[in-house]
């Protein structure tokens, strides 16, 4: 008996960069032109950008 190979998704969410409004962040999440979301910390927004 053979097991087929297993195949998972390399991709996931990176952090790239913080941000003081949520303007600058969406202007950053687009110019990566990846998949992305701006997220509300405590002080500031993170851009989160999807990865491979």
């Amino acid at each position: 008996m053979s097991a087929a190979p297993v195949t998972l998704a390399a991709g996931g969410w990176l952090l790239q960069g913080v941000f003081p409004d949520p303007v600058t962040c969406h202007i950053a999440g687009i110019a990566s032109g990846r998949e992305y979301v701006c997220v509300w910390y405590v002080l500031a927004w993170a851009l989160n950008v999807w990865q491979d």
